[in-house]
């Protein structure tokens, strides 16, 4: 049972400081978003043979993504166990829904065996690995757009609840109410967070840009991360509650001394 956090309503302009506050996030350490990166690239093609594979991954992948955004953010406050540990079994859960909505879709179009294993997609030829590169990356990038539906949009659904179960340790229904009380506190910023994903990733997928859809899912997660933690914890700007830390202790120093 992890501590209940109360929704606060922010200042504006908020999405424009998300966004900042996210690529600080990605600058501050480049390593997990590279990482995502590499594993992303090398995996996607390979799982193009099973879109279910694919989708599951892709969303999996995704989720693990605030987690480490909120691990980067903390900067050694928290261990890398404790992270995964309340991450992983939500990420799981979610990916695992994901990926059932794309099986449901290949079965309702008949093509229920394609989704699921589809092995002559994988050819050898340069061409040929090219071109299937491109469609799995659009696979991502059409995974995380269901993702994005299925997290935010479907009922049962809410913005925050993935990061209120999976950071702070809340329970579903507690997540879904404190998420839907702090859409209410901050439309419609909320709201366009929500569109995010649609104008980020999804254009990049389906235009011949399509791994662009890798770096801008790190930049929606870090995004994402920054809004909840500006709505949840209070903290908007990162390095201006550390320079007031740093001053209230060098002011603390001067008067003992």
């Amino acid at each position: 049972m992890g501590i209940e956090l109360k929704p606060r309503s922010v200042e504006p302009p908020a999405l424009r400081r998300w966004l900042i506050e996210g690529c600080k996030l990605i600058v501050r350490n480049p390593l997990p978003w590279a990482l995502f990166l590499v594993l992303c690239g090398v995996a996607v093609p390979y799982l193009a043979i099973s879109m279910v594979g694919l989708s599951f991954f892709s969303v999996f992948a995704y989720l693990l993504l605030i987690a480490a955004a909120h691990r980067v953010d903390e900067a050694g406050r928290s261990s890398v166990g404790t992270a995964l540990r309340r991450a992983v079994p939500v990420a799981l859960a979610y990916a695992g829904v994901v990926a059932l909505v794309f099986a449901v879709v290949g079965a309702a179009a008949g093509k229920a065996g394609e989704y699921w294993y589809a092995p002559e997609r994988v050819s050898h030829s340069v061409k040929d690995i090219y071109s299937l590169s491109y469609q799995a990356f659009q696979g991502f990038g059409f995974a995380l757009f269901i993702a994005s539906i299925v997290t935010q949009w479907l009922p049962g659904t809410s913005p925050f609840a993935y990061h209120l179960m999976a950071l702070a340790g809340s329970e579903w229904t507690t997540a879904l109410r404190l998420s839907d009380e702090a859409q209410r506190l901050n439309d419609p910023a909320v709201r366009y967070l929500m569109r995010l994903p649609w104008v980020l990733v999804v254009p990049a997928a389906l235009f011949p840009i399509s791994p662009l859809a890798l770096p801008l899912a790190c930049l929606w997660a870090a995004v994402s991360y920054a809004a909840y933690r500006d709505i949840f914890l209070g903290i908007a700007e990162k390095h201006a509650v550390e320079s007031r830390s740093k001053s209230a202790v060098s002011a603390s120093s001067a008067q003992s001394t």
